[in-house]
């Protein structure tokens, strides 16, 4: 396992903790399927398995995987069913954006402790 993939999967861990999900995630990092190609990532409610999904694209950065993680784990927070996502522009509504400042909010604080980079 590589240094990045090593960090993106510590902070996966410190959300499922810090934040719990509906269902438990699986995270993906590799390259997009073909209809979201021009997406840096996506979350994917459960269909026929009882878990999530998370895709991060593996052509962007570290620091944008790491934000993307963030914002698709709001996603799993705030619509886990991704119901709204049919009705508001991709489950962009209030809630989502509140969840997302808090996990945003917390992440900041984690990177000064137990998230801090070695």
């Amino acid at each position: 396992m590589t240094k990045k993939r090593r960090r993106i999967s510590a902070i996966k861990k410190w959300l499922s903790i810090q934040f719990p999900t509906k269902y438990e995630v699986t995270l993906r990092v590799s390259e997009m399927p073909k209809e979201y190609r021009d997406c840096l990532g996506t979350y994917n409610g459960p269909c026929d398995s009882p878990r999530a999904i998370i895709r991060i694209s593996k052509r962007i950065s570290l620091s944008q995987q790491i934000d993307t993680l963030l914002h698709e784990w709001a996603h799993a927070r705030t619509d886990p069913d991704t119901e709204g996502c049919s009705r508001w522009h991709g489950g962009h509504v209030n809630e989502f954006y509140l969840e997302y400042g808090r996990i945003e909010r917390a992440f900041l604080t984690a990177l000064g402790n137990e998230l801090k980079p070695k």
